[in-house]
Parts: C-alpha cells; structure tokens; sequence
C-alpha cells in the first residue's frame, strides 16, 4: 500500500528522489574535479619551486632558500652594500629615487592642505552649534 501511495501522488514522488541523487551524484563529482584540480595545482608549484633551486644552485635541495645563511663569506659593513662617494663627491642618485621622493613630498603637500581643509562636521561640533543657538537664540 506504501507503493500505491507513491504512484497515486499521496507521499514523495520518484522524481524528487532521483532529483536528489542526481544532485548527490553532481556534487560528488565537483568534489572529485576540484579535489583533482588541487592536486595538480600543488603539483604544480612543487615543480616550479624545484625547478627554481635547480636554477639557483644547480640541484634541487633546498639549501640557499631566504632564511639560510646566504653566500657572502663575510659582510663590508656598508649600508644596503653601497660603497661610499669618493671625498669631495656627492652620492649620484638611482633612476628611482626623484620620483620616489616627488611623490612622497606631493603625498604630504596634498595629504596637508586636505585635511586642513576638511569641513568640522563631527557629532561634538554640531552639538556645540545646536547648544549655542538654543542658550543664546543665534
């Protein structure tokens, strides 16, 4: 009698059930091809990270990675490697700084006048103003 109440329409039809596991079905297989697109993206950066310390040092250990010790057997003492100016020369600026230092005077030119400029409409201004007028009728 349960089977005739399926037919008949009185209780959860068969294709709602199919429905549903054709749903389980789609979604298994999304799991499935993102499960696999993952393994081949780890793969593949595995691979271009060897590949890199094969470039680096000729083997794909990974020695001579950022925190190791590095190469130089010893430091100079000198800041970010630069060698001072000979005496009563000035130091020649790389290609980078002028604008580097343009940008950083107009960032603070603007940056200034800006908020100097800015109008005072803060809740505790307002509230002054408000107070003001009612106390003195302005």
């Amino acid at each position: 009698s349960g089977n005739a109440a399926l037919w008949r329409g009185r209780g959860p039809s068969r294709g709602a059930a199919f429905e549903r596991s054709e749903r389980v079905r789609v979604r298994d297989r999304e799991r499935e091809r993102m499960s696999f697109a993952a393994r081949g993206l780890f793969a593949g950066a595995r691979r271009a990270a060897a590949q890199q310390g094969q470039r680096r040092n000729g083997s794909t250990s990974s020695k001579g990675g950022f925190w190791s010790e590095g190469t130089k057997e010893k430091t100079d003492g000198l800041l970010f490697g630069e060698s001072p100016p000979a005496a009563g020369q000035s130091r020649k600026w790389e290609s980078w700084e002028a604008p580097w230092y343009a940008t950083l005077v107009g960032s603070v030119v603007l940056l200034t006048l800006g908020l100097s400029a800015k109008p005072n409409n803060g809740i505790t201004s307002w509230a002054k103003e408000e107070a003001m007028k009612r106390r003195y009728g302005n």
